[in-house]
């Protein structure tokens, strides 16, 4: 093997790593949650500058187009992972963290008025 084909073998499998810890992807878009059979859900709008993520988030509590709870976003994100908090108009604050799974994917913890659990959202659009 030449030395310039060997460089370029070594270059392509550089290029081709991924050390399977996170999508290269980042949190920027619309992302919603499923809908649970009450029709409630949640969508996120979200925008990051470096390591800062600021957006809005609105949660709809169900089919009967009942009220609407809007916050503001802001963590930040590193490779894989991103930390946000979530400020209502009124009400408790949200916590959200977690890891992008996919490059269209998220899934964390959703803590808010002392309670939590497991929350996936999907990208929706840019």
């Amino acid at each position: 093997m030449t030395p310039r084909l060997a460089a370029l073998v070594l270059l392509a499998a550089l290029l081709s790593c991924n050390d399977g810890t996170a999508p290269t992807a980042d949190l920027n878009g619309a992302w919603t949650t499923g809908m649970v059979p009450s029709g409630a859900y949640t969508e996120l709008y979200l925008r990051t500058t470096g390591q800062y993520v600021t957006g809005t988030a609105r949660w709809q509590y169900g089919l009967s187009n009942g009220p609407l709870l809007t916050y503001s976003v802001a963590g930040r994100e590193s490779p894989g992972t991103f930390a946000l908090t979530l400020t209502p108009d009124s009400g408790a604050v949200a916590t959200y963290a977690g890891k992008l799974i996919e490059p269209d994917k998220l899934t964390g913890t959703w803590s808010a008025g002392g309670s939590s659990g497991t929350w996936s959202f999907v990208r929706t659009g840019p």
